[in-house]
């Protein structure tokens, strides 16, 4: 049935759009029956269905009208007997007069957020009427995580209704604007107001969670901090709820002459808790303690075996000491500087002096580091097979005023006179000469082997002695022959390898 415009005989005018008040004659489920009290449309039967009516949870009409209501409807299509209707027009029409009677109130109504318009402000929806909501007058995190609200209410107050002529889009004839600025200013108010009682309450919160904190920490726990304030030599830092401090020793296993070209306010630290100050409420932090040593990190990329530069910082009777670098040194005993007794002295090395020892002990308890030149050496005397107090030949290669030196097994070793001779009348040995020698010491790690021809010469005399005491036992000990014993103790204990012990 196509639109048409009447006037019945009375001169009134219907047409589509017009909005009419009338009173239900008769309910049906899907079905309202409506007249008009006005004289002038009495002639016309108003009708309007469901599907009409413009509220889809609306299943029966039974649930909401009876007959002798009073019901304002659109006129839809217009016939000479019957009027069609329609409730979905005068709906967004009543619509729109709430949201109009709203203007210059404090009524908050809700709304659907519907679209973003670009970043001008949100598109709402109120029962079909859209509602512009400009970006100045909502909060910004509505435009910042808009999929995150998109399809969900929003409160806000009408500041503008008004109609727009529109002939083709109903939803476009009303301009209606909204604005969150009433509500916003109100959280400000309430915020204000309850701050000093809010921050009352989270202080003494915070207090709670202070004590809880530091009574679950133990030492050894690792913890992540911020820094508070950063002095030369110490700073405070942030726990969840309490405060902790780290003094500058306790930054780095390297010196640190100054925290704060090392630390800055906010930084984040993780650090090891190693001290908790019960009557203070105090914890104490290390960051060295989560950080391996340098002497640790040097045993690891130096294996015993490994040889270095170093360079010599002292020399003491006991040996050399050694800078490695990173405020480690190294010790050289005067054991292990070389098996050459000449290159072994300590007189050799300065100070400043750079060396290449290798390294053949670590000790972890002391962080010692153990050092040798002589293990980058080899040993001549290796092949040397001697045994103390056996007789050996010895070659006399050279002799002085002072000592005979004499070859044994590709040897040179020398000989004081003293241990050669009796007196200065008894003849000189002459190179080529054949000695026999008494092996009265042997080391040859250290090139040691202390040789004496004397004390053979001086048991070979006594021996002779007893041997006549044999042969004729009536003759008494002379005082000479005591001297001769005397004498023998003498030569074996001055010739014999001296033990170290207590005076």
């Amino acid at each position: 049935m196509s639109k048409k415009r009447l006037k019945n005989g009375q001169g009134q005018d219907l047409r589509p759009g017009m909005s009419v008040t009338l009173t239900i004659f008769s309910v049906e489920k899907d079905l309202l029956i409506m007249t008009s009290n006005d004289e002038k449309l009495a002639a016309y039967n108003f009708e309007m269905h469901l599907d009409h009516y413009g509220d889809k949870t609306v299943k029966d009409f039974h649930d909401v009208y009876q007959s002798g209501d009073e019901i304002t409807v659109t006129v839809e299509q217009v016939n000479a007997v019957v009027v069609y209707t329609s409730r979905e027009k005068q709906k967004s029409e009543d619509s729109f007069l709430y949201l109009a009677s709203l203007v210059g109130t404090t009524t908050l109504v809700s709304a659907k957020i519907v679209d973003q318009i670009s970043t001008h402000g949100l598109n709402l929806d109120y029962n079909g009427i859209s509602i512009f909501l400009p970006a100045t007058h909502l909060e910004g995190f509505y435009k910042k995580d808009f999929p995150k609200y998109k399809g969900q209410n929003i409160e806000i107050n009408i500041i503008k209704a008004e109609k727009k002529e529109s002939n083709f889009r109903s939803d476009l004839a009303y301009d209606v604007v909204g604005s969150r600025k009433a509500i916003i200013e109100q959280k400000r108010i309430d915020y204000e107001k309850n701050k000093e009682q809010r921050e009352v309450k989270l202080k003494e919160e915070r207090k709670v969670l202070k004590k809880e904190e530091f009574a679950s920490l133990k030492v050894g726990d690792i913890v992540s901090a911020r820094v508070y304030k950063v002095e030369k030599g110490f700073a405070l830092l942030y726990l969840k709820y309490g405060m902790a401090f780290l003094g500058g020793a306790n930054y780095s296993h390297s010196k640190v002459e100054d925290l704060t070209e090392v630390l800055k306010p906010k930084d984040e630290v993780k650090a090891m808790v190693i001290e908790k100050d019960e009557d203070r409420d105090r914890v104490v932090l290390s960051v060295r303690a989560l950080t391996k040593t340098p002497y640790q990190l040097f045993k690891e990329e130096h294996p015993i075996g490994s040889v270095i530069k170093g360079k010599i910082t002292a020399v003491n009777e006991f040996g050399i000491v050694v800078d490695l670098g990173n405020d480690l040194t190294g010790f050289l005993h005067k054991y292990q500087v070389s098996y050459d007794p000449k290159k072994a002295n300590l007189e050799n090395y300065q100070k400043n002096q750079e060396v290449s020892p290798a390294i053949i002990a670590y000790e972890d308890d002391k962080n010692r580091i153990s050092l040798s030149l002589k293990a980058l050496e080899s040993n001549a005397w290796d092949g040397v097979k001697v045994e103390v107090g056996s007789v050996i030949d010895a070659e006399v290669v050279d002799t002085s005023k002072r000592d005979v030196t004499v070859k044994v097994q590709g040897l040179d070793i020398l000989i004081p006179n003293k241990e050669v001779y009796f007196d200065e009348d008894e003849p000189r040995v002459k190179t080529g000469d054949i000695l026999k020698v008494k092996v009265l010491d042997f080391n040859k790690n250290n090139w040691v082997l202390r040789l004496s021809a004397r004390i053979l010469k001086a048991q070979k005399e006594f021996e002779a002695v007893r041997e006549m005491e044999k042969q004729s036992p009536k003759v008494e000990i002379t005082i000479g022959d005591i001297i001769d014993q005397h004498l023998l103790d003498e030569l074996e204990a001055s010739s014999a390898p001296k033990k170290k012990g207590k005076k």
